[in-house]
């Protein structure tokens, strides 16, 4: 059985995929899903760095200053 962060309910945890900041390299990630989960548990993520607050795509890499999927924004965070 798989214990579930109340966090990770609402589709956002710790980055558990190895992945780094496309910016800073930052292994201090948010995880946000987007998309249901497939047959076989994946899903399509995006990330948003803790420490310089970049927020992208898991698997394309493109960035977004502002995310209609997620809700994120970085107005006054520059």
């Amino acid at each position: 059985m798989i214990n579930i962060h109340p966090a990770e309910e609402r589709g956002v945890n710790a980055a558990s995929c190895g992945c780094r900041c496309i910016k800073c390299k930052s292994t201090n990630l948010k995880t946000h899903m987007v998309g249901e989960p497939e047959e076989d548990g994946y899903y399509d993520m995006h990330h948003t760095c803790a420490d310089c607050n970049t927020h992208f795509d898991h698997l394309e890499g493109e960035t977004f200053a502002v995310c209609q999927v997620c809700g994120f924004s970085d107005a006054g965070n520059g």
